[in-house]
């Protein structure tokens, strides 16, 4: 699986999850993303609700985590053709 890190609506970086040994963290734009083998989540922010940082972490494919006061969103997207999912609904 691949985490695509969005900032200002461009990829700035995509982290192949299954490739991780251990957790890798980033700092962008005043947020503090961390990225583990089977998930990803938002450890701090410095934007004033943290609804970013309550969503948790995410785990499948199609899912997303954003903060918006920062223009930071991580996606999830399977790796290959195997995706098992062809729609997500909420």
């Amino acid at each position: 699986m691949i985490a695509e890190l969005i900032v200002d609506g461009e990829t700035v970086e995509e982290v192949a999850l299954s490739a991780l040994s251990e957790p890798v963290v980033r700092e962008v734009r005043g947020c503090k993303i961390i990225f583990a083998r089977s998930s990803v989540h938002f450890a701090q922010a410095d934007c004033p609700d943290q609804l970013c940082v309550k969503t948790g972490e995410i785990r499948l494919p199609g899912e997303s985590i954003a903060c918006v006061p920062n223009r930071v969103v991580v996606t999830l997207r399977q790796t290959g053709a195997n995706d098992p999912y062809d729609v997500v609904a909420y």
